[in-house]
């Protein structure tokens, strides 16, 4: 926990240097700090120890026997192949390095130099993303990859954006489902209108208050028949319940803002809030659908874009402090109820590899 405090204060001090240099040299500094402390992590994460075995039993495999015995993805499978003569080790500093390169570019394409400390305490204090992703490593790639293909989405490109989203779901299936969020580029304001962003937000609003227990009402049995059932669901039932209502309550605060500053935006700040906006219509959903919870977890990604420059547009000083400081206390909560929570006690102390032989 002490270690992940630290990078957390130290990237975000990088980041606020470019306030006054102007430029994206905190940012790169900072996203250096992830890679270190990400690439040399050793079994920091529940699923680490899985990842290693499964890496370990596709040592004695070749790219011509078949893969798809394995039960992870197939793009998972020919990368630990590919990636047995650096390791297991190497790979995961191969993909710390690539995530951690692709989510600070993506900071430092979209988010004003003013708030690169804000978008890095959205990456590394959410423990959603950061630490979580260190566990969940096939979807984490998955997420990174969706984060190339937003470029063509902005861009509407959108068969290089079909084409990148479906590589990321041989890396993870869930990935598959951002299909239609491909098309998000061609929707403007002459597409829906302002009645039409007007009526959309309400029924994101009450989707998000209500929409599962309407859709459970329906189908009852739902939450058997969904079989992805491991990180956000335990998550959210981390014994904090009136904090995850509040969670909800603000996710809605910020969807509101989003809509209200929504006409100010640029093009490519309407497109990113979109995609931001997909969170709360699946938010209401992952009490009884753990993939909605999955799938919320891209869209999450896409939020430390989206907050900072929410923030820009707001001019009352006192809104905009007090907005920031409430979402870092939310966070902080949040990081806390984290590392006192049973299931995450694999990232209460961190190891390096340095301390193993090679593997």
């Amino acid at each position: 926990m002490d270690i992940a405090i630290i990078v957390i204060l130290v990237t975000t001090f990088l980041c606020s240097l470019d306030v006054k240099k102007k430029d994206n040299r905190g940012l790169i500094l900072s996203a250096l700090v992830v890679i270190v402390f990400g690439g040399l992590r050793y079994g920091y994460g529940s699923d680490y120890p899985s990842y290693l075995r499964i890496f370990q039993q596709l040592s004695s495999f070749t790219l011509s026997e078949d893969l798809t015995d394995i039960r992870t993805e197939i793009g998972w499978n020919v990368l630990n192949v590919l990636c047995q003569p650096i390791g297991f080790f190497g790979m995961v500093i191969l993909l710390t390095v690539f995530e951690t390169v692709v989510i600070y570019r993506f900071i430092g394409k979209y988010v004003n130099y003013k708030y690169h400390w804000l978008a890095n305490i959205c990456y590394t204090l959410n423990t959603e993303l950061m630490l979580l992703g260190f566990s969940m490593m096939r979807q984490f790639l998955a997420m990174c990859i969706f984060l190339i293909a937003i470029d063509f989405i902005i861009k509407r490109k959108w068969i290089i954006a079909v084409a990148i989203t479906m590589l990321g779901g041989l890396f993870h299936a869930s990935s598959f489902v951002l299909i239609p969020f491909c098309f998000v580029g061609y929707v403007n304001d002459k597409t829906i209108g302002k009645i039409g962003i007007f009526l959309l937000s309400l029924f994101f609003i009450f989707m998000y208050f209500f929409g599962g227990s309407i859709i459970e009402s329906f189908i009852p049995d739902l939450r058997v028949l969904e079989t992805v059932n491991e990180y956000v669901e335990e998550y959210a039932n981390d014994g904090s319940t009136s904090m995850f209502s509040l969670s909800r309550i603000y996710g809605v605060l910020v969807f509101i803002f989003v809509m209200i500053y929504y006409r100010y935006f640029n093009r490519e700040e309407k497109q990113l809030s979109l995609l931001y906006s997909a969170s709360i219509l699946l938010g209401g959903l992952i009490s009884i659908i753990s993939m909605a919870g999955r799938i919320n977890l891209y869209f999450t990604l896409v939020g430390i874009v989206v907050i900072p420059f929410v923030i820009k547009y707001l001019k009352d000083k006192a809104i905009r402090i007090g907005f920031i400081s409430v979402y870092i206390v939310f966070l902080l909560y949040r990081f806390n109820v984290f590392f006192n929570t049973p299931i995450w006690s694999s990232y209460v102390h961190y190891h390096t590899i340095l301390e193993q032989p090679w593997q």
